[in-house]
């Protein structure tokens, strides 16, 4: 935009107002009050559009919604306003300060004054709603024609100025881009003794640096000469743009201005500023590339040279650690002294004959009227700027000013850069302090609060208001020893840093463990002045623990009792073996085989008990598939309401259908029931029982994750179970899982119902957590982890048929004797031809001496010296088609361990019965 920008907007409700605004903004005769203004203002520096009444294009508008829609058709138009007089109230739509907001959304630039007839908007309610900024003024209704055509002047010349500005500032960066690019080989080398001087040849090999590039890297020119350029000082991960850079600087495609850091010697970064020029041997060929590269990450001052001024007052001021201005009455600067000059980085030439506003921002200017009339009082006049240095970068200044009786300014300008940084570092260090998540609490040496951070209440539940003033006694809960209370203070009032862990009472009244650090604070003589106390709570810590130690419980119980119940299964099978031989042999004889079948009956009731040990312990035999658990539970629940009292509500909420999950349906049918077996026992003597069953889809989240470890995957299948009976109290709630653990009545259970549930759940992946309060009901929560495919999990379904063979030979391995022999009996009884072998090894000799007759081999997992999957491995190095089948009483995933991914023959468990056992044979053989 060429021409002086005069466009104002006036949004105003009241519409009477739109010709006043008019009115005073139209093309009018110029006003002396408001020229003269001006140039008391701005003195001999003023444009000639400041000292002239301008003419205005103004337009009007009602509502803050019309307003934004005027904006954005300027924008778009290419046409912006420069000012905007906007009302603070406008029924029925947004207000003034709403009304702004906008407008700044779409146009940054527009400069904006408030007009308000009312008290309730304060300034600082403006700022806080708007932000604090300096495109932002407030005139108060009833007004003077005057302030509207001053405050109008003023920011529509402070927003061409502003626009004058960048677009001077680019073409002083084209201008200065365009000399950069004309500096050669020889005036760089030349000025080398304050830049960096980097010779590259054409393969980015370094060919040079210069003693000021050694200094400021670390390395010597020796140590680098030859090396690539990008290994040695580029971080890695801006190689590839670098070199991008570089194949276009040899290329002729200029880079100027590129910044970008290097690594020094001891790993630190220089951030480098860099000009490149092709370097180019006699014949006119690219050889190479010269840069020059500048530390903009600290720039030093130029060293102002002084100029001559008059002794008596240089002899005052040149010693003086602040800046000191003098102006003349006209505002143009006749002197500065030295701390004035490297301060801004100009020369004393460069300053003199420059006013205030060459060196304050544009956004800045309005406030030197303020000045002024305070001066024009006689009072000196103190406040905060920023002053522009030579470099163009800001600095931020304290400066008291006033006018001497001659006319002329004096101006005293402090740097308070470090002032800046001391308080933003404090403010680090109080925002490091309040967002801290340990909480922190600092005392008088009397124990009195005297701070708290959020933490603090967070984990205590006392505010600051509650805590402040109070001593820190409020948090003792009485279950610590006293003693420990008074050695806390013997340390700390020494000097020493005490560190414990002590139990705390919360605002609430709950007691909870933190790790409490306390510190002495000392001031600037070392004497104490307070101390710091920091409290992590451990009470998540503590449940995690807990967690891993029952764990830990469980795991080792579930260990003893799984190898109890492996041996125990081979004892069963030899006594079941004997059942089948002895019921053969009997086949004429009645009541023996009513005795046989008897003994049968009693052995595999024995057997059932070992697979739910098993399956506490997780190492029964479990038959995983893909099912559908809301279908699963659906069934379920219909068997189970055959068998409920008439007097139990019993409600099954299915909140989502069509969830996947991998599971053995037989173990959890018998989970499920006992659950439900629990729940009625739990509402037994209550007046109205109700039971809950509730499957929903579960988002695990970090928390849920964090205290169960063990488990993986984002989405579960959760069950809820719960009752309305007696609870179980807390004393118990650890033990529940334990298997043979029980509170009901010698006659009403074994205490292998929730162990049962507990193995099945964690052998499926899932995890199961319970909450109880006495009185009030129990509700238990599985967890179980969803698959996301329907997968083929049909099961071949099972009959009691005894399959005979057909003569082919067995090669049978058990390290157990009896097992061993029977199971010798048994496959001699089914038409086969067995060869025995005690353990692996010997299966491996026999294999190796007999495999062309050897039609199956069944090994025991689990045998002294050499176990069945090894032993499997050497036969079938002998003969890779062998066929075999695993018996164990244990689960095959866990019985096989890590190779059950490598090998998927099939198990049988032990006891086994003799249908089972003659189907799995045959289906080997003939598959």
């Amino acid at each position: 935009m060429d021409a002086m920008n005069r466009r104002v907007l006036v949004i105003d409700d009241m519409p009477e107002l739109h010709a006043d605004y008019r009115r005073v903004l139209a093309p009018s005769s110029e006003s002396s009050a408001s020229d003269s203004l001006a140039a008391d203002i701005l003195g001999n520096y003023a444009p000639p559009e400041a000292v002239k009444r301008p003419n205005f294009i103004v337009d009007c508008v009602s509502q803050g919604e019309e307003g934004l829609d005027m904006v954005e058709r300027a924008l778009a138009e290419g046409s912006p306003y420069a000012a905007a007089f906007v009302d603070v109230r406008m029924p029925p739509g947004w207000d003034g300060i709403e009304t702004i907001r906008r407008i700044w959304q779409v146009d940054p630039d527009i400069q904006v004054t408030i007009v308000t007839a009312y008290s309730d908007y304060s300034w600082e309610h403006m700022q806080k709603e708007l932000g604090a900024t300096d495109q932002l003024l407030v005139l108060k209704k009833p007004f003077e024609s005057i302030e509207v055509q001053q405050i109008a002047a003023a920011l529509t010349h402070k927003w061409n100025l502003m626009r004058r500005v960048k677009e001077q500032q680019h073409e002083l960066q084209e201008k200065n881009l365009a000399l950069r690019a004309e500096h050669d080989f020889s005036v760089g080398l030349l000025n080398a003794a304050q830049t960096i001087v980097l010779l590259l040849n054409r393969d980015g090999t370094i060919e040079y640096i210069n003693p000021f590039m050694e200094a400021l890297s670390g390395y010597t020119l020796d140590e680098v000469k030859g090396k690539d350029w990008f290994d040695t000082f580029l971080p890695k991960a801006d190689h590839n743009e670098i070199r991008k850079l570089f194949s276009e600087a040899i290329e002729d495609i200029q880079t100027h201005g590129n910044i970008n850091p290097i690594v020094a010697s001891d790993g630190h970064e220089i951030l480098i500023e860099w000009y490149d020029k092709t370097h180019r041997n006699e014949k006119g060929e690219v050889i190479g590339l010269l840069s020059i590269g500048y530390d903009v990450t600290e720039r030093k001052l130029a060293e102002a040279e002084l100029l001559q001024s008059k002794e008596r007052f240089r002899q005052v001021v040149e010693q003086a650690s602040d800046g000191i201005f003098m102006a003349d009455i006209n505002g143009q600067y006749v002197d500065v002294n030295s701390a004035g000059c490297q301060m801004l980085g100009f020369e004393r030439s460069e300053i003199i004959g420059k006013t205030i506003v060459d060196l304050i921002p544009p956004e800045d200017v309005h406030r030197l009227l303020e000045s002024k009339e305070e001066m024009i009082e006689g009072a000196a006049h103190t406040s905060e700027w920023r002053l522009k240095r030579k470099d163009g970068t800001f600095v931020p200044v304290e400066v008291s000013a006033n006018i001497l009786p001659d006319g002329q300014w004096q101006g005293f300008v402090r740097d308070i850069r470090e002032r800046k940084r001391a308080e933003a570092r404090i403010r680090k260090l109080s925002q490091a302090v309040e967002q801290s998540g340990e909480a922190v609490a600092i005392t008088d040496l009397e124990g009195t609060i005297e701070y708290i951070n959020p933490a603090f209440t967070a984990l205590t539940g006392y505010s600051e208001e509650e805590a402040i003033g109070q001593n820190h006694r409020l948090l003792k809960s009485g279950d610590q020893h006293g003693d420990a209370y008074r050695k806390m203070w013997e340390v700390i009032s020494t000097g020493r840093v005490w560190q414990g862990k002590v139990i705390n009472r919360a605002k609430s009244g709950d007691l909870y463990p933190a790790m409490l650090t306390i510190s002495p604070i000392r001031g600037e003589d070392d004497n104490i002045t307070n101390y710091i106390g920091i409290q992590q709570g451990l009470k998540e810590y503590e449940e995690l623990e807990e967690q891993f130690h029952q764990a830990q419980k469980m795991e080792a119980i579930g260990t003893l009792v799984g190898g109890i119940a492996h041996d125990f299964n081979n004892t069963l099978a030899g006594i079941t073996g004997n059942l089948y031989l002895a019921r053969r042999k009997a086949a004429e004889m009645p009541e023996v085989i009513r005795h046989i079948d008897s003994v049968e009956k009693l052995s595999f009731s024995a057997a059932a008990t070992i697979q739910k040990l098993l399956a506490f312990s997780r190492k029964g035999i479990v038959q995983m598939q893909t099912l559908s658990i809301s279908s699963f539970l659906k069934e379920a629940v219909k068997l189970l309401r055959v068998s409920l009292p008439e007097n139990i509500a019993f409600k099954l909420d299915v909140k989502e259908v069509g969830m996947l999950v991998r599971g053995d349906i037989n173990q959890l049918q018998q989970a499920l029931m006992n659950l439900i077996n629990n729940a009625l026992d739990a509402v037994e003597a209550v007046e109205s029982p109700i039971i809950e069953m509730v499957l929903e889809r579960f988002h695990a989240d970090d928390s849920f994750l964090q205290h169960h470890k063990a488990v993986e995957g984002e989405y579960f299948a959760l069950i809820r179970v719960r009752d309305n009976g007696k609870g179980i109290s807390e004393e118990h709630l650890d033990h529940i899982f334990e298997p043979f653990f029980t509170t009901k009545d010698v006659d009403k259970g074994t205490g292998l119902g929730l162990s049962m549930v507990y193995g099945t759940i964690t052998s499926h992946g899932g995890v199961i957590d319970v909450e109880s309060e006495v009185g009030s009901g129990t509700e238990l929560s599985i967890y179980l982890p969803l698959v996301t495919a329907e997968e083929d999990a049909a099961l071949p379904a099972a009959t009691d048929e005894v399959v005979m063979g057909q003569g082919e030979t067995i090669l049978l391995v058990d390290d157990n004797g009896s097992v061993l022999e029977i199971g010798r009996d048994i496959l001699e009884g089914l038409n086969y031809h067995v060869i025995t072998a005690e353990d692996g090894q010997l299966a491996v000799a026999k294999y190796q001496s007999r495999f062309q007759e050897i039609d199956l081999v069944i090994l025991d997992v689990v045998m002294p010296h050499l176990g069945g999957p090894e032993a499997l491995r050497l036969i079938r190095e002998i003969n890779p088609d062998a066929k075999a089948i695993y018996a164990t009483g244990y689960d095959k995933l866990s019985a096989l361990g890590k190779e059950r991914a490598e090998i998927d023959e099939p198990v049988i468990s032990k006891p086994y019965a003799v249908s089972d056992m003659s189907q799995v044979i045959r289906q080997v053989l003939e598959g």
